[in-house]
């Protein structure tokens, strides 16, 4: 009886409840394409808060490969940001940095930061000229 009673409280309780599955965190991402045969080490994004009218870094990502220090041919890097940390920033802008093997470094302003009207996705080509937003 002791058994009943404990598995129809169970029911009752757990129907009563609303489970949700947690949800990936909303993401500002930054793709960089390596569309030559060029071999790079690493890429960046330097987030810059504006203030008082002089730009301050405020958050970085980066990818270094520690297994092969190189990013393949002809292939993509994925990092990014949270969107929570950035959309509490009214102003500033995103600086792409990509860092050829032979220490060569490219750098890029490529989007604006607008607080929550900051857009979600970008894309980034690396070439052995340079590099440049999409």
């Amino acid at each position: 009886m002791e058994n009943r009673l404990l598995l129809i409280s169970m029911i009752c309780f757990l129907g009563s409840c609303r489970f949700e599955l947690d949800k990936d965190p909303e993401m500002i991402q930054f793709v960089f394409y390596n569309s030559d045969k060029t071999v790079f080490e690493e890429v960046k994004i330097i987030a810059f808060e504006l203030k008082n009218g002089m730009l301050t870094p405020v958050d970085s990502v980066y990818h270094y490969p520690l297994k092969s220090p190189s990013i393949p041919y002809y292939s993509n890097i994925g990092i990014g940001f949270l969107a929570k940390d950035i959309d509490s920033l009214q102003s500033g802008l995103f600086q792409a940095i990509a860092i050829k093997k032979d220490s060569t470094v490219f750098k890029i302003p490529i989007g604006e930061i607008e607080g929550k009207a900051t857009k979600r996705s970008f894309s980034i080509e690396m070439t052995s000229s340079g590099i440049q937003a999409q």
